[in-house]
This record gives structure tokens, C-alpha cells and sequence, in this order.
């Protein structure tokens, strides 16, 4: 019974580390441009396989009598103390532990979606102009950012300043589709309020 107390508690420690980082990870890559949300698909099957490893590691080191054993000695599970079999442990502590990193993340408010746009530059287009105003300011702090290979990330050509006006400029710019991305500077989870976006095309 002793070696399944201490299986549990590394067990469920590693796996709260673990669902950290990932989620960590996550965020990092959507304030990035590299992922639309956060959990995404990868991040999702990567804490469906932490969920299998737990339940793996618990499952090897204890058996229902040892949980049994172990709640007669007095409450082992804490709050999962009325779990009598060792999936139900499992679940138990696994819901919490992953209820605790979810609330630290929410603690950054809602995420702001980043806005991504498409128009067209026609052939013969002698400037391209963008520009961004926000309604505040000192608070709204927006990126552009522009491709013309596909939907624009923070690693492509726009305009960082400090402020809520944003402008880009392009002389000859390659005609065809262009892909806008306006992003949150301080993360996606900045309320920026309203802003203007408005797109020039000059010709000769």
C-alpha cells in the first residue's frame, strides 16, 4: 500500500507538471501565429496520451484493495477520498489536478481572437497602403502583419510600432492575394477594444 501512496502522489505530480507545460507551450505558439487556438488538435492528443500514461503508472503500483487500504487509514484521496477503486482515484485526482493548472490559465482573462483578412492587389498597383487605427490608444496596442504566400504570421513583413496606429507601406507590391493578420502586442488575451483597418491600392 505504501509503494502505491507514493505512486500516486509522483504519478499526479508529474502529470499536473506536465499538463502545464503543455498548455504553456500552447500559448506561447498562438501568440506566436503558428496555431488558430489553443488547445488545439496536437495539444489535445498530447493530453489525451498524459490522461494514458497516468492512468498506466497508478494502475501498475495499486489495486483497488490498496486504495481501500489506504482510505481505512484515513483520507488518502482528499477530496477524492469517496474513490474506492483505482480508476476511479485515477479519474478523481486527475480531474483536479488538471482543474488547478486550468484555473492559473484563466486567470489571464479571455483570449482575444486574432483577426486575419484577405484582398486583392490588382496588376499595375504602384503603392500598397495599410493602415490601423485603434479606438484607445494607450491600451490598444495592435501588429500588422502581410504575406502574399499564405496566411500571414508575426514573422512577416508589417508594422510593430508603439501605439494604437499601425501603417504599412509597399511600393510595387506583388499583385494577387494578400493575407493580413492584426495581432493583440501584449497576447491574445488584451482586451483591445474596436479599431479601423483600411487597405489603399494606387495605380497609375
Amino acid at each position: 500500500a505504501r509503494k502505491c501512496q507514493k505512486s500516486v502522489a509522483r504519478a499526479v505530480g508529474q502529470y499536473a507538471g506536465r499538463h502545464h507545460k503543455l498548455l504553456t507551450a500552447c500559448r506561447r505558439d498562438h501568440d506566436n501565429g503558428d496555431v488558430e487556438s489553443c488547445p488545439g488538435v496536437e495539444t489535445a492528443v498530447e493530453l489525451i496520451a498524459l490522461r494514458v500514461r497516468l492512468d498506466s503508472k497508478v494502475t501498475a503500483k495499486c489495486s483497488d484493495a490498496n486504495i481501500a487500504a489506504l482510505n481505512a487509514l484515513g483520507p488518502f484521496g482528499g477530496g477524492c477520498a469517496a474513490a474506492t477503486t483505482t480508476p476511479a482515484m485515477t479519474e478523481c485526482l486527475a480531474t483536479g489536478a488538471a482543474g488547478t493548472v486550468q484555473s492559473i490559465f484563466g486567470l489571464l482573462g479571455p483570449a482575444q481572437p486574432r483577426s486575419r483578412f484577405t484582398f486583392t492587389v490588382p496588376a499595375g498597383t504602384e503603392l500598397l497602403r495599410v493602415s490601423l487605427n485603434a479606438a484607445e490608444e494607450e491600451l490598444a496596442v495592435m501588429h500588422l502583419h502581410l504575406s502574399t504566400d499564405g496566411p500571414a504570421t508575426i514573422a512577416d513583413a508589417g508594422s510593430t510600432n508603439e501605439g494604437g496606429f499601425q501603417f504599412f507601406e509597399q511600393p510595387t507590391p506583388t499583385a494577387g492575394t494578400w493575407h493580413l493578420l492584426v495581432e493583440p502586442a501584449y497576447g491574445p488575451w488584451v482586451d483591445v477594444g474596436p479599431y479601423q483597418l483600411t487597405v489603399g491600392v494606387f495605380g497609375p
